[in-house]
């Protein structure tokens, strides 16, 4: 008998925390532990998503609308990198992050 089959009455061993299988390194974790992990993994990503991807929208909107915005047919961006400056430079980087509870409030901004 080895030291995982059992003990004093040779019955699988308990407390090893593997049920007398020598092939299990470890116990599962329970369910509810499982899915609270996923939860907050997949709320650090939106998080991480949002933080980054939120700036790069609202850029590419000025962009798209620069024209609409100003009532006449005039560029007022030269490209991304003058847009980004330039919205940064006039009106700060909380600019950046105006459209927060509009992608919040939907499917990660679809």
């Amino acid at each position: 008998m080895g030291p995982d089959e059992g003990g004093r009455h040779g019955g699988p061993d308990p407390s090893n925390g593997r049920g007398g299988q020598s092939g299990d390194t470890a116990t599962p974790p329970t369910t509810g532990g499982l899915v609270l992990r996923q939860m907050a993994c997949g709320s650090l990503a939106r998080a991480v998503t949002a933080t980054l991807l939120i700036p790069l929208d609202t850029v590419k909107t000025r962009l798209q609308f620069q024209g609409i915005m100003d009532g006449a047919a005039v560029r007022r961006y030269d490209g991304f990198i003058d847009a980004f400056q330039a919205i940064i430079r006039e009106e700060g980087v909380r600019a950046l992050y105006k459209g927060t509870a509009r992608y919040i409030g939907t499917k990660g901004g679809e």
